[in-house]
């Protein structure tokens, strides 16, 4: 947390001659100004990078300024790097001097930017200080967006697509892979008559993007309650949105006429599967058809799917806590390819999770029958060990056993807090990821990481004391970061404590690949785990982000720099697959740097072991 301080000040160095005094006038001399005198770097874990800061170096004299050498000194010099643009220096120009910080231990670090010039015989000097840390940080991205972000998603090349009201922003990661250092770009907008949010929303197997419904749409220029069920596929190749139709007609009334902020997930097979808000429906899409079929499964405890936040599991199944009916959990088992199936009891949470809806009297929303909101559920998710820990809208959480279909108590989070709606993400480590806040809407925001058996306290982003959980939203990043945005424009990467690390045996792995490949080619890699352990990603119902799915990076040899393959077409959308061979094609960028370059296959912020290819204009 901080960004990187540094005086305004400058250092300036020069002859006699040049600053003035001494024989009958200057002569042609050149002046070296330092901007800023010294660099101070915020806490960076160990093993990782700083954002580059930038020193100037400003020629102030009358004759060009030689920079003759740029050294980096003292006992930690190793903790820093440079990178400069300067040799010589017109009078009256500047060249820049980047540096970053990079421990490899824990401490107060410090080391002497120099830089020796025709100037002087003296070398101008630049203090550099940082420290190192194992603990948990916050990092602004360098890089602001135009407008504040609500919901964000992972792309199957790596970008980050994030709704602002119609307009959807693209974070780009730099060519060193920081997203930290990212670029932002306005990528699409939504077409006028449908901006929604608080829809439900998947990455399909083919890479792109699905919307359906939308408690809130905006028209005449205000959000209004409206249930929507309208929905768009966003494709990244075409950059365009097509009209997604509901699913059929169902019942009398309709229903699908009111989708909302429907539960869904994406299921094993690549179907994506959705619950209808007031009823008990189920639909699944086919993405290569994007054609709905009603599914049949009966056996549901509570009479509708409002609030419920679906959790995919290893065996296929859909894990969901009623809301209207807790403490009953059931899972929907559906087979692959089928439209029948049913909803099974998963038992009875320790503790009541969910918190009652503060809406005494129906709500309506234009075509709609009347809306008895059930109350509400924080976020469920599987963890790596097979569990599921399910945070609760009240404050009390639980820990579900697939295989031995029981529930036990977890820790309640402490203060009085809670997740009346709110976003969780399991870390690369194991651990979860989540905020609480003070009732369904106060302000206070406080962070948590569940080890497995207790909830261990976590920094708060920036502009915690402004924030609640319900307008919040997290997304986990390739590099085992996650990504943090609340609906402003300081958008932050929490970055989680150095220890501990993943599991190696979590790791996907490879088993088949192209030794070649040529930029522009599609190609097709196999291996296993490639969708990862669990989906990553949870919100108490709407706004589902999840990342199970396999992204390839490379990075060039010589360079060191980072590219994403576009990833599509995955074999599999399960989760903690095991041993069974699994794949996925990728497009090769087509500006991409030639030559050798190791390639690995990530799912959620886990990389797999580097394979060696050689990357080719041509065959």
């Amino acid at each position: 947390m901080g960004r990187l301080t540094a005086a305004v000040s400058a250092v300036v160095l020069c002859t006699i001659a040049a600053c003035g005094g001494g024989g009958n006038g200057p002569a042609p001399q050149p002046s070296i100004a330092i901007t800023p005198p010294m660099l101070s770097f915020a806490a960076q874990q160990l093993g990782s990078r700083s954002p580059q800061a930038m020193v100037m170096v400003s020629n102030a004299g009358t004759a060009a300024l030689t920079v003759s050498a740029v050294q980096l000194t003292g006992s930690d010099a190793s903790a820093f790097a440079e990178t400069n643009t300067c040799g010589t220096v017109a009078a009256g120009s500047s060249c820049s001097i980047s540096v970053t910080f990079s421990p490899a231990s824990s401490g107060s670090l410090s080391a002497t930017l120099s830089i020796q010039s025709n100037a002087s015989a003296i070398a101008a000097s630049v203090p550099l200080s940082g420290q190192g840390v194992t603990t948990a940080t916050w990092t602004t991205l360098v890089n602001a967006p135009p407008e504040g972000l609500q919901l964000c998603v992972l792309m199957t090349d790596a970008t980050v697509l994030c709704q602002s009201a119609q307009s959807w922003y693209l974070l780009k990661p730099s060519n060193t892979g920081s997203y930290i250092q990212g670029t932002w770009s306005l990528y699409t907008s939504m077409p006028s008559n449908y901006i929604a949010e608080d829809f439900a929303s998947a990455v399909l197997t083919d890479g792109r993007l699905a919307i359906i419904g939308g408690e809130y749409t905006y028209a005449n220029n205000q959000w209004n309650f409206a249930l929507s069920n309208m929905g768009m596929i966003f494709d990244p190749v075409t950059n365009t949105w097509t009209p997604l139709a509901p699913p059929p007609v169902a019942g009398s009334p309709n229903h699908w006429q009111c989708i909302g902020d429907a539960p869904a997930s994406v299921l094993a097979d690549g179907r994506w599967v959705i619950g209808s808000k007031l009823y008990q429906d189920v639909a699944v899409l086919d993405p290569a058809t994007l054609t709905w079929s009603q599914v049949t499964a009966p056996g549901k405890t509570d009479t509708f799917n409002s609030e419920e936040g679906w959790t995919l599991l290893p065996d296929g199944s859909v894990l969901a806590l009623d809301v209207s009916s807790a403490p009953a959990a059931e899972r929907l088992v559906l087979a692959t390819a089928a439209t029948t199936g049913a909803w099974v009891s998963a038992g009875q949470t320790p503790e009541d999770l969910h918190t009652p809806s503060p809406t005494p009297q129906p709500i309506d929303a234009p075509g709609c029958p009347p809306y008895s909101p059930p109350g509400e559920m924080g976020p469920v998710l599987l963890m790596p060990d097979g569990n599921v820990f399910a945070i609760g809208a009240n404050g009390r959480t639980a820990i579900y056993s697939p295989g031995s279909n029981s529930w036990a108590a977890g820790p309640s989070v402490p203060n009085g807090l809670n997740i009346q709606d709110g976003p969780g993400v399991v870390l690369p480590s194991g651990h979860v990821l989540f905020g609480a806040s003070p009732g369904s809407a106060g302000l206070g925001l406080q962070y948590f990481e569940f080890d497995g058996t207790e909830l261990v306290a976590a920094p708060p982003p920036a502009d915690a004391a402004e924030d609640a959980t319900y307008f919040t939203s997290l997304l986990l990043l390739p590099t085992g970061q996650v990504l943090f945005v609340d609906g402003s424009t300081t958008v932050q990467v929490y970055s989680p404590p150095s220890t501990p690390s993943y599991d190696p045996a979590w790791a996907p792995t490879i088993t088949s690949y192209p030794a070649a490949v040529v930029a522009g080619s599609t190609y097709l890699i196999m291996g296993t785990q490639f969708n990862g352990l669990t989906q990553a990603d949870a919100y108490g119902d709407e706004a589902q982000n999840a990342t199970n799915y396999p992204l390839v990076r490379i990075t060039n040899q010589a360079s060191g720099h980072v590219f994403y393959a576009r990833t599509h077409d995955h074999s599999t959308m399960g989760v903690a697959t095991g041993s069974a061979i699994v794949s996925t094609s990728f497009d090769m960028p087509k500006a991409i740097e030639m030559g050798m370059s190791t390639l690995q296959v990530v799912a959620n912020g886990i990389p797999s072991k580097g394979v060696a290819v050689n990357v080719t204009a041509t065959e």
